[in-house]
């Protein structure tokens, strides 16, 4: 999720870099976190454009202290190839609220000797959804998740509506659908 992403559409507003941006100084407890998301809205990295039903699993590895990542996808269609871009993560030390992430991809098993920041923006206290935000190069990155594959619309606007409140452009951010079988709406 962390090489910057290609211009699929010329006429999409870039999101610029935003230097403001940094985690929510409220205490949560990320090991809540700690499951599978679905991405709805997104401010789209390099593998991440063109990507259908994305899915992001956090587990966490508590005799190494870190947690894995896959972030899985149907590359072009909803019934594309699944990718999946595997990472590994550390909650930040000097971060006491649990809201700063240091995330790196991996290659052939090994985490890369690079820590990406990943800042969690809001977390409602029943732990529904999740917005994450990073600043990556000269770019600043969004993922607007929740716990099924489906949301009501509604909701989604008033998440993507809290999104722009730190700054992140509407017209950058893509929402993205699921055609899992589905439950019922969230």
């Amino acid at each position: 999720l962390l090489c910057p992403a290609a211009d699929p559409h010329p006429d999409t507003p870039r999101q610029p870099f935003l230097p403001g941006l940094g985690p929510m100084q409220r205490k949560i407890d990320p090991l809540r976190l700690m499951v599978q998301w679905y991405v709805h809205a997104v401010i789209p990295t390099y593998p991440e454009v063109g990507a259908y039903n994305e899915t992001e699993r956090y587990d966490w590895d508590a005799a190494r202290r870190r947690f894995t990542v896959t972030f899985e996808f149907n590359s072009g269609s909803f019934d594309g190839p699944l990718r999946a871009v595997p990472q590994v993560g550390w909650f930040d030390a000097d971060d006491s609220f649990g809201t700063l992430w240091r995330v790196s991809p991996t290659l052939c098993g090994c985490a890369l000797p690079v820590k990406f920041p990943y800042y969690i923006l809001d977390v409602p206290d029943d732990y529904s959804h999740m917005i994450v935000g990073s600043n990556v190069g000269s770019s600043s990155y969004l993922w607007i998740m929740t716990r099924a594959p489906r949301v009501e619309p509604a909701r989604l606007e008033a998440m993507i509506d809290t999104a722009c409140t730190f700054g992140f452009l509407r017209d950058a951010i893509r929402k993205r659908e699921h055609d899992r079988p589905v439950p019922a709406l969230e």
